[in-house]
């Protein structure tokens, strides 16, 4: 699927979907960073 197809609605849904009163963790990041050199922030927080 390319990414104009996607709907905006879907990944509302996706990333709001949780249980009532659960904690999670929910973040989005650009991949570019790993493209110039540099980590993605969760590869800094999964190498710690």
């Amino acid at each position: 699927q390319s990414d104009e197809t996607w709907k905006m609605g879907d990944i509302v849904h996706t990333l709001t979907n949780r249980r009532w009163l659960e904690k999670c963790v929910t973040y989005a990041e650009s991949h570019d960073q790993a493209l110039v050199g540099d980590k993605t922030i969760a590869f800094w927080l999964m190498d710690k």
